[in-house]
């Protein structure tokens, strides 16, 4: 069964703009109408406001795998293949209004079921967003996101383009300790095709992450565990279950961020010589993005 990502890096485009002042207005020895006296009775001109900013965010993922709440999605013969993954992303969040629009894209870089890949519906994903967020306290948020996946490399028979779109709702607890996090969504098969919607779920996905100190550098820690109620039924299916644990941290320098990151999950993985361990999948991570 393929099951396709979502997600998202994040990251940030800049755009600016200046002004010149005229000829006139630099030869010009009166003083600016907003110039206020100073201690001595002098006159200054008042400080400009601060430049607001745009929520415009640019971001490139290079990781070891592309996997997807729990399953390594570019995987040949075992969840620990290491098929790398090329993932650019760009958001932008609409200021003061709650709501982020996204593109993310998710590109196998390496491996030779490459080809393969694209033409099952499982590489060259294209995803397309809309997330609406409202703060309800200081600790208490919600938010409601909707996702269309679309594959249009594929080329699967009577098919065009394989296409999945999941609505999703998430809380957002922010305690001094900890953040928790819960969140349901239903990714949902476009076409009626067996393929496409047979590959249709509901998913439950509670978590839980803090950032620590070590040597003055901010490190954040995420735990989480999902759940699938799949469209045919959960029997004798992969992938019900999954567990994550990621670690990762980021270094500004100036509006560009590096944030390396490791991680490691578990699915189920069913069939009559599958065992426990058959599902484990640890992967490294590196995004590069800058933020306006």
């Amino acid at each position: 069964m393929k099951i396709h990502h979502f997600a998202m890096s994040m990251a940030f485009l800049a755009v600016t703009a200046y002004s010149i002042p005229s000829v006139h207005a630099q030869e010009s020895t009166a003083p600016a109408k907003d110039a206020k006296p100073s201690a001595d009775g002098k006159k200054t001109a008042s400080p400009q406001p601060a430049e607001q900013p745009m929520g415009l965010n640019v971001d490139i993922q290079v990781a070891s795998a592309y996997v997807f709440r729990g399953l390594n999605v570019f995987q040949k013969d075992g969840q620990m293949n290491q098929n790398f993954l090329g993932a650019p992303g760009i958001s932008w969040a609409i200021r003061d209004t709650g709501i982020t629009v996204g593109y993310w894209g998710a590109w196998q870089l390496t491996g030779d079921n490459r080809s393969d890949n694209t033409d099952n519906a499982v590489n060259m994903e294209q995803d397309l967003y809309v997330s609406y967020e409202k703060k309800i306290s200081n600790a208490l948020s919600l938010k409601g996101l909707a996702t269309l996946y679309f594959m249009p490399f594929a080329d699967i028979p009577d098919i065009s383009v394989p296409a999945w779109i999941e609505p999703a709702v998430s809380v957002t607890y922010n305690h001094s300790m900890v953040t928790l996090g819960l969140s349901a969504s239903y990714f949902f098969g476009i076409q009626s095709d067996a393929f496409i919607r047979d590959t249709s779920y509901l998913y439950i996905n509670p978590m839980a992450s803090k950032t620590v100190k070590i040597s003055k550098q901010a490190v954040n820690v995420k735990v989480g565990y999902g759940y699938k109620q799949f469209k045919a039924g959960n029997d004798q299916m992969s992938n019900v279950h999954d567990v994550i644990v990621a670690v990762d941290t980021s270094f500004a320098f100036g509006s560009f961020y590096v944030k390396p990151g490791l991680s490691a999950a578990w699915t189920n993985i069913e069939g009559p010589d599958a065992t426990f361990s058959d599902g484990f999948v640890v992967w490294g991570s590196v995004s590069i993005g800058m933020d306006k």
